[in-house]
């Protein structure tokens, strides 16, 4: 005999639905209106969003801020709230003068964290723009999969 049982009701505030036809096509019709909210280059691709922008001078810094503060107001208002975490800032060239970029997670303003490297799309980046970390790590995988 099989006990069929079910999930209790729960509201949802937002999202689209998930492995449906539609989603990614409802996922992308909710979120095309953001970089309308910022004057930096925003790149999205799924879910995931990188603003970039040159930073030559103190005003650059304030705007690249303005820019992380607007996208925050954005996600906030359509339910579609970042996760700080998992919010990182590269900082890419020799002048860069590393300024300090914020996020605000519940009222609590949170510095995001400075990484010299990230994989994006598969491909290891670095703040050198060198293939060197994504040469390392492809060769490190291949290197276990012989001696596994």
């Amino acid at each position: 005999m099989v006990a069929v049982t079910g999930s209790q009701w729960a509201p949802i505030l937002s999202g689209v639905p998930q492995g449906s036809v539609l989603g990614p096509l409802l996922f992308i019709s909710y979120i095309n209106d953001m970089p309308e909210t910022v004057s930096s280059f925003i790149y999205m691709y799924v879910d995931d969003t990188k603003v970039v922008r040159e930073v030559t001078t103190a005003r650059d810094c304030e705007e690249l801020q303005a820019d992380l503060d607007s996208i925050q107001h954005w996600s906030e208002k359509w339910q579609m709230k970042f996760n700080s975490s998992k919010c990182k800032i590269m900082h890419l060239g020799h002048s860069n003068n590393r300024a300090e970029y914020t996020m605000n997670d519940n009222g609590i303003e949170i510095s995001l964290e400075v990484i010299s490297k990230e994989k994006d799309l598969a491909v290891w980046m670095d703040d050198r723009l060198k293939f060197s970390t994504h040469i390392g790590h492809a060769v490190a995988k291949e290197i276990r999969y012989l001696y596994s």
